[in-house]
């Protein structure tokens, strides 16, 4: 079956309110003011990390707050304020019949993320789970497991490093506007398919795959139609 890899941070799950509150606590621990929410995710949106949001915020120890937020981003009490997007579950559980589904994160703590995926009801649906190992990787691409996938097929994701995922792999990359960056953003860095909701998910692939499209817009819209009815039915 085409494979799908599916990112989860940002993807699949609405992390927001882990990463903004971990920010907060840690910085705030240091007596120095946090950027209100919307300036947090302003910078976030637009290409920064968290770590980069530090220039802006003069007397923050660095090194404290790098070790802080890297021991505490994938403990089971910060996960805890993650949850799915809105269909999410739905649309991969729809998939899963027609493609080969793939979780790839860099997420480090396997033990934490599988009893993430456990509660979030997540975990069955992926044939296999990739995530970040011991080792020093610059991408996803260079994770374990990853050259070994099948080839073709398509990259979901909601950042840079999804899109370089595609690229390096020779997938297509559909990114979604919602998660960590913004879909302007994610333009500027050469996504060419980018969607608002998950819920457009099934038919941007559904229509990738029409071997002729026809010149007639209804008949376009027709065969889009009925190569959909099978994943419409699931929502």
């Amino acid at each position: 079956m085409t494979p799908i890899l599916f990112d989860l941070d940002g993807t699949l799950i609405d992390v927001s309110a882990r990463h903004y509150s971990l920010y907060k606590s840690v910085i705030s621990g240091q007596g120095v003011e946090a950027l209100p929410p919307g300036d947090y995710w302003r910078h976030r949106r637009a290409g920064e990390s968290t770590i980069d949001l530090l220039a802006v915020t003069p007397g923050v120890n660095v090194e404290r707050f790098t070790a802080a937020w890297m021991d505490g981003i994938e403990q089971p009490a910060w996960l805890a304020l993650d949850e799915p997007y809105e269909g999410a579950v739905e649309i991969i559980e729809a998939l899963r019949s027609e493609y080969d589904l793939v979780l790839i994160t860099l997420r480090r703590d396997r033990v934490a993320l599988m009893a993430q995926l456990d509660a979030l009801q997540m975990r069955s649906y992926f044939t296999k789970i990739i995530c970040h190992g011991p080792e020093l990787v610059r991408g996803k691409h260079q994770l374990k497991g990853v050259a070994e996938l099948p080839p073709g097929g398509y990259a979901v994701g909601d950042t840079e490093a999804d899109i370089e995922l595609a690229s390096q792999t020779g997938r297509q990359a559909i990114c979604l506007s919602y998660g960590v960056r913004s879909g302007c953003y994610l333009a500027s860095r050469g996504a060419e398919t980018v969607i608002s909701s998950l819920r457009e998910l099934p038919e941007v692939i559904t229509a990738a795959e029409l071997p002729d499209l026809p010149r007639d817009v209804a008949d376009v819209e027709q065969g889009v139609a009925l190569r959909n009815v099978h994943l419409r039915a699931s929502f």
